[in-house]
């Protein structure tokens, strides 16, 4: 059941990404909302269920966005090997750690995106406005990415209550 709800909350994220956020002002250059859940997968569940999870949203955003296939599967799976290697030396529920986590997220996409670019296109150079983009996603993520996180957080636990409830009646 609870891989029913990640792959649910997957699916509304690349859907906002994909469809609503390029034309929409308000997000006009939010990050990859994926790298969120990512991390929150790497913080707070299980590698078990993690790794599945974080290669399967990698395709479904490959498959969508358009763009190189394997480039967004590359970085979550190593976004989640770093977090969390992160896990074994900070405390999980260190406040302070996340928004440090969600910007080192969103740079670590970015900069695997760019050296997957450049490496594809050899005399390619890094456009000014790629610069720009980085750095206001950084923003978004710096200031957001602590809040989705808990939000995950919060909603994954009362999902696992509701559907523990929900055992124990069909039992």
């Amino acid at each position: 059941m609870t891989y029913f709800f990640h792959i649910l909350v997957c699916f509304c994220m690349v859907v906002f990404h994909t469809t609503i956020a390029p034309y929409s002002s308000l997000f006009s250059g939010i990050y990859d909302l994926l790298i969120i859940f990512v991390i929150y997968l790497g913080f707070f569940r299980s590698v078990r269920e993690g790794i599945p999870l974080v290669i399967f949203f990698g395709i479904v955003m490959d498959v969508f966005s358009g763009g190189v296939f394997g480039l967004h599967a590359t970085a979550y799976f190593w976004l989640y090997i770093c977090v969390l290697g992160l896990t074994l030396f900070m405390r999980k529920n260190n406040v302070l750690l996340l928004p440090v986590v969600a910007l080192f997220g969103v740079i670590f996409e970015n900069f695997v995106m760019v050296g997957i670019t450049a490496l594809l296109d050899t005399g390619s150079a890094i456009p000014e406005s790629a610069v720009k983009i980085i750095v206001v996603q950084s923003v978004w993520a710096f200031f957001t990415g602590p809040i989705l996180i808990m939000v995950f957080k919060y909603v994954d636990d009362k999902w696992e209550k509701f559907a523990k409830t929900r055992e124990k009646e069909f039992a």
